[in-house]
């Protein structure tokens, strides 16, 4: 637990899908998406690839190229460096 007198930092971000995860199958996920929430439409079959294609998503290696974002952040996160400190503040 802090001190009474640190700072905590809490660092909150929504999943951005890589650049170079294959188009079709992004496609092919946010179709899916926008039936698994409506049982009436879905079925087994639409349950299980879109589970498979979010597992396959997820485990995408993210790298600076193709999710920079999630990449500065990861960075941020890890507290300060030397050199990487400016009036105090972390520079994203």
């Amino acid at each position: 637990m802090p001190a009474p007198d640190s700072t905590a930092v809490v660092l909150a971000m929504h999943g951005v899908p890589p650049c170079d995860f294959p188009p079709a199958e992004l496609g092919e996920f946010f179709r899916l998406h926008s039936q698994v929430g409506h049982p009436a439409k879905g079925n087994d079959a639409i349950q299980m690839r879109y589970a498979e294609l979010e597992k396959r998503l997820r485990a995408w290696p993210r790298t600076p190229d193709n999710d920079p974002f999630q990449c500065r952040l990861a960075q941020a996160g890890s507290g300060p460096r030397e050199g990487d400190r400016d009036q105090g503040r972390r520079r994203l």
